[in-house]
């Protein structure tokens, strides 16, 4: 059975003590499914009907660490546009299909959570209830440009209409072939209370019943997700990408069965670019970028 995932004992990232670097980190889930394709963060409720088509990129959820900045980070649609941000972009959120968004945000040195201000979070936020687990990550506080605090990260979505898979010229024939045309290898989880999760080899493609192994455990999967990152993401990233999905899966219909699988980076830059700027000559820094974006399609 799947539980939620405890952060690793030992973070698995240290950011260097260097006043001139800026690590961003980023993660998102990226589901295929008849209506097209969606980046996010967290699963809605539609999740699941068709094998693929749409992609919906799943709250890409991006911290800082590293030395205190003032800047401006945009998020640009590759493909599609971009369908949901948190907190409220400084520029570009305007029209029914915005290609990009900037926040003007500093990043400051974080105190205790239930010390900072509360940040101004919509009542209609659809994804409120997985906050908790994003702000549980050790990172840099955000300001605004006018010094109003606005979270410890920041979140956008982009939706792709016509689907990734239409672009590549090819006839995708089910799931395992969709998730095939990324990555040799993925997790194939079984949904209802008493959840599953197993490695699964998609190249070549197997039989399903072939393919098989023994339940991971929940650190096993922890460990899983670290690798497919590099080892790039701090653990409590991991920790709150898996407790922000695991609900969906044990809380779907028993019996379904999901291909969670890495997306390689060039997939990633196609779908959405990131980039942090300097207004000031003199606070340029060097900025690192490190990304995790996660293919998500449902088998049967």
């Amino acid at each position: 059975m799947l539980t939620l995932l405890l952060p690793f004992l030992a973070d698995t990232v240290v950011v260097p003590m260097d006043e001139t670097l800026i690590r961003v980190h980023e993660w998102g889930v990226v589901t295929f499914t008849s209506f097209g394709t969606e980046a996010a963060g967290a699963p809605g409720d539609t999740y699941g009907f068709d094998p693929f088509g749409m992609v919906c990129v799943d709250a890409p959820v991006v911290w800082f660490h590293g030395s205190p900045f003032s800047g401006t980070f945009t998020a640009r649609a590759g493909m599609g546009f971009v369908s949901v941000a948190y907190p409220e972009p400084s520029q570009g959120f305007e029209g029914e299909t915005p290609q990009a968004v900037s926040w003007r945000i500093e990043g400051r040195n974080p105190v205790p959570f239930d010390e900072a201000p509360t940040p101004r979070v919509p009542d209609n936020t659809p994804f409120l209830w997985a906050m908790d687990h994003w702000r549980d990550v050790p990172c840099l506080d955000l300001y605004d440009g006018e010094g109003n605090y606005l979270d410890r990260f920041l979140y956008y979505e982009t939706l792709i209409p016509d689907g990734i898979q239409a672009r590549m010229n090819t006839v995708v024939e089910d799931g395992r072939h969709l998730a095939g045309l990324f990555s040799p290898e993925g997790l194939l989880i079984t949904t209802g209370e008493g959840s599953e999760v197993h490695v699964y080899t998609v190249i070549p493609l197997p039989v399903l019943t072939d393919a098989l192994r023994l339940p991971l455990e929940s650190t096993d999967v922890h460990e899983k997700l670290c690798d497919w990152a590099g080892g790039n993401l701090k653990s409590q990233e991991i920790a709150a990408l898996w407790n922000t999905w695991e609900p969906f899966f044990r809380e779907r219909p028993a019996g379904e069965r999901w291909l969670l699988f890495p997306l390689p980076p060039e997939t990633v830059e196609s779908i959405s670019s990131i980039n942090l700027s300097f207004e000031n000559r003199y606070d340029i820094a060097t900025v690192e970028y490190y990304r995790l974006f996660l293919g998500l399609v449902r088998l049967e």
